[in-house]
């Protein structure tokens, strides 16, 4: 009886493992595709906007803002602050599954958000099935903050028609 509950828990692993690899496989955006969004990116944020209302880039923000986010593709958060305010964060780099990803869990040092903090997508395996050991340690690799800009709405409306599929 016991070698059968081991052999199902192998032959689950091994599944696990296939998908693992098989994610790990898939190919890397198109460098042509990737820089024209870049550079749209760029384009779009390089728009001046009023010193006064939003400020100048910040390396922290408060942690209130980790509430509502918006991810554009595996690079780019969008969060909401208080008072509406909304700030960019360009991680530092790509971050698999964040374009779906519906939950975040940050370790920041403070009760602020930093550049240089690290938070996990907490929601790949959403299934209760996996939320039980072995698998309760997959929870996403470490996404490292980068800066946070301000930006207007319609800088971020642009920039969801930049990362639209």
């Amino acid at each position: 009886m016991q070698s059968r509950s081991r052999r199902r828990i192998r032959l689950a692993a091994l599944g696990l493992a296939a998908v693992l690899v098989a994610g790990c496989a898939s190919t890397p955006p198109d460098p042509e595709a990737e820089a024209r969004r870049q550079q749209a990116v760029a384009d779009i944020l390089s728009q001046p906007l009023d010193a006064e209302e939003y400020g100048a880039p910040r390396r922290c923000v408060s942690n209130l803002v980790d509430r509502d986010f918006e991810a554009l593709g595996e690079r780019y958060l969008v969060f909401d602050g208080p008072g509406g305010k909304l700030w960019l964060n360009e991680l530092r780099g790509r971050c698999p599954g964040l374009d779906h990803a519906n939950s975040l869990v940050f370790r920041s040092r403070s009760f602020q958000l930093c550049e240089l903090d690290q938070f996990r997508i907490s929601d790949l395996f959403v299934w209760e099935r996996y939320r039980r050991p072995p698998w309760l340690w997959m929870n996403g690799i470490p996404c490292t903050l980068g800066k946070f800009q301000p930006v207007t709405k319609e800088q971020v409306s642009a920039l969801r028609e930049t990362f639209k599929p």
